[in-house]
């Protein structure tokens, strides 16, 4: 009989913990470590997945740790962070506690003040963005609710007007993109409108519609929706409606003609039924003026159409006046919030990487942003005489970022810091620089938490790392550049075979000679001479005699440049759209997925329990059906947002399929190109591009 027969002939054990027991053994494992009754069979499974990754599974393999604490301790392992002293915190506190120490966040003292799992995860994220959090922190406010207040002081809003325990995190959502939309929120800052109210009055705000038409808690969230879309549709519905009189009604009354005003009472017009006498343009002013008719009446058109008569034709006798939309919001920036990068072309034909301007610096206090609100607009007058209200301009969003602080006024925008500034998007971001004249082995390693700009050479054996970008002036040797944001070497590297640069944004340079360049952007250079390249974006050798030459060249987006190769057929590889990185990140968020989804399941029937076994009153008072009322809303934007990915991966796919090499001048033997399993060996010719066709790659003439 096998090990695994006296494993399944226990009778001790369920089926899963006999699975458990079998996948170990499968293995190869040790599993008399977690082969016993005492450990259900999450503990096993806990426990194998240690032993498979070679971790000291003693830390946790205690039948009296929960599964979910070993699994907790077990990614701490992995990551080498040793959760053990803290074993016997919830596992929600010690997933947050893992994330914190990963990114050296001071999370404990809020762990010890008895701050539940969900409320820390928004205290750790609002740390981890550097914000002062203990002014805005209270153990009555759920997570999500904290959450809300850290958007807005990431935002640099005033979170006063929304940082209150009357309200619950909906509301304060609601409240806090009306703020970011700069729109006048106290419309809708009461306690008294559930969310999805405050929600409707936000968005006819935003829409710049007259809100007091349904802005009040006596209307239903779907009444309300009704009424601002129709004032969007028709911004002067509100005004009382004029019963219009029929034909038959005012041929009884002996008049041969009707008057009509339009839905909106913008306009009126005059019909004749049959041949007007003398009497009729008396008659028809009175009867504009019983219809309220007192404005943009055109008594000329109504001249005309008494002596020029058509039956039954609708004629215009009077229009108001339409109302004018106020002029939008905007922001006027203070420095140049776009750059070319774009090398100038010398006469020889290489480019110039030195004299372009790459970035702008600004002082600290300097004055960055000012906001011009959006203006009111010009009321109209329907033809009854009423006021039509005018939308306001649209309002922009106010900007995120760091390193930037806002005035009291509310639109005026500085630096907080002396550093490097960048705008994308709505993102404003002043990064601190540090200049230093030159870095080699003696000045030491440098290390920097923002830009770092190098007005000379980096020489042998020096390492530079910056959180953000980093610049050199000068040459690079066989130094090592770390960067989180672009690495700019307006000279070049010549790595010597031990040069390496790696970086989250972009590498540029005037050329690299045997380097190591990673990138998630794009690398661009004159010329790269025996160099590793590996980048998720585009390579790039753009000048008239640019080249890449030797070594091995990965790109996913594809490559473009003027020479590939060179004559003496140095043997040159690369790799073009190469998508195991994404297919493996897509395996990834499909097992993600996969255990979101079964988080939600199981919370959803947690709350279905509840729901039969309390009435309305009674669950609404019990914290823990509230916890999973936020624990599904949690999981469920965690769903929405890995799917997101997911689409954002197959869009990346699908691009890399489309990967190609244009060579605008030379392609030389001793290259070879490979796209998935293929592989095409290059021969002497000109202007081509080489890519993907009918299952083979082929090169084809640039036209």
């Amino acid at each position: 009989m096998g090990v695994l027969d006296n494993y399944l002939e226990n009778e001790d054990l369920d089926e899963g913990q006999r699975l458990e027991i079998q996948k170990g053994l499968e293995s190869g494992l040790d599993v008399a470590l977690y082969g016993s009754s005492s450990f259900d069979w999450l503990q096993m499974e806990e426990i194998r997945k240690g032993l498979q990754a070679g971790l000291e599974v003693s830390k946790y393999c205690d039948p009296k740790i929960s599964h979910d604490r070993m699994q907790q301790i077990r990614l701490g392992l992995e990551k080498e962070i040793d959760l053990t002293p803290y074993k016997k915190l919830e596992a929600p506190i010690l997933a947050q506690l893992l994330l914190a120490l990963e990114k050296k966040v001071s999370l404990m003292p809020y762990i010890v003040k008895g701050y539940d799992g969900e409320q820390l995860e928004a205290i750790r994220e609002g740390l981890e963005f550097g914000l002062v959090v203990d002014p805005w922190i209270s153990k009555e406010y759920r997570g999500v609710a904290m959450r809300e207040i850290f958007l807005g002081l990431e935002s640099a809003l005033d979170v006063d007007v929304y940082a209150n325990l009357a309200y619950n995190w909906m509301q304060m959502k609601e409240i806090r993109l009306g703020l970011e939309q700069r729109l006048q929120v106290s419309t809708y800052a009461d306690p008294y409108y559930a969310a999805s109210q405050m929600r409707e009055i936000r968005l006819g705000l935003a829409a710049g519609l007259e809100v007091s038409y349904y802005a009040t808690p006596m209307y239903t969230p779907l009444e309300m929706k009704k009424r601002r879309l129709a004032l969007e549709k028709n911004p002067a519905c509100f005004l009382p409606s004029v019963e219009e009189e029929t034909p038959e009604e005012l041929q009884q009354g002996n008049l041969g003609f009707g008057i009509f005003l339009s839905e909106d009472q913008m306009e009126a017009y005059l019909e004749i039924y049959c041949p007007p006498t003398s009497q009729d343009r008396v008659d028809i002013l009175t009867c504009l003026h019983k219809k309220g008719v007192c404005y943009g009446i055109d008594y000329g058109k109504i001249d005309d159409c008494i002596a020029d008569y058509k039956i039954g034709e609708k004629v215009l006798i009077a229009k108001g006046k339409e109302p004018s939309q106020g002029q939008n919001g905007w922001y006027e920036y203070f420095f140049r919030t776009s750059f070319s990068h774009a090398p100038l072309e010398l006469e020889d034909g290489t480019l110039d990487y030195c004299d372009i301007d790459w970035y702008e610096t600004v002082e600290k206090g300097q004055k960055l942003v000012y906001y011009h609100a959006a203006q009111e607009g010009i009321d109209g007058i329907s033809v009854t005489g009423k006021k039509v209200p005018a939308k306001r301009g649209v309002e922009e969003e106010v900007l995120h970022g760091t390193g930037f602080r806002k005035l009291p006024d509310g639109v005026t925008y500085i630096a907080e810091v002396q550093g490097i500034v960048t705008l994308k998007q709505q993102m404003l971001t002043v990064s601190e620089l540090m200049v230093i004249k030159e870095a080699n082995l003696y000045t030491g390693n440098v290390s920097f938490d923002g830009c770092i700009m190098i007005e000379g050479c980096v020489g042998t054996g020096a390492r530079i790392s910056a959180t953000k970008d980093i610049i050199v002036r000068g040459f690079v040797e066989a130094a090592q550049i770390l960067c989180g944001g672009n690495a700019i070497l307006m000279k070049g590297m010549n790595g010597s075979g031990g040069g390496v640069i790696r970086a989250e944004g972009n590498v540029i340079g005037y050329f690299f000679e045997e380097a190591e360049i990673e990138a998630k952007g794009d690398i661009q250079a004159d010329y790269f001479l025996k160099s590793t390249i590996k980048c998720q974006g585009e390579v790039r050798a753009i000048g008239r005699k640019a080249s890449l030459a030797g070594g091995n060249c990965a790109a996913e987006r594809g490559l473009l440049v003027a020479n590939l190769g060179n004559a003496a057929e140095l043997a040159t590889r690369v790799v073009l759209g190469n998508g195991a990185r994404l297919l493996e990140r897509e395996q990834a968020i499909d097992g993600a997925i996969l255990k979101v989804g079964e988080e939600i399941k199981r919370l959803k029937f947690a709350h279905r329990e509840v729901q039969k076994k309390y009435s309305v009153e009674e669950r609404n008072s019990l914290d823990f059906y509230l916890k999973l009322e936020s624990a599904i809303y949690t999981k469920e934007t965690q769903l929405q947002s890995l799917i997101g990915e997911k689409n954002e991966v197959h869009l990346m796919l699908a691009q890399l399929g489309t990967a190609k090499a244009v060579i605008r001048n030379r392609l030389y033997r001793g290259v070879t190109i490979e796209m998935d399993d293929l592989i095409w060996h290059a021969t002497v010719t000109r202007a081509v591009t080489v890519r993907k066709s009918a299952g083979r790659i082929k090169a084809f003439p640039n036209y």
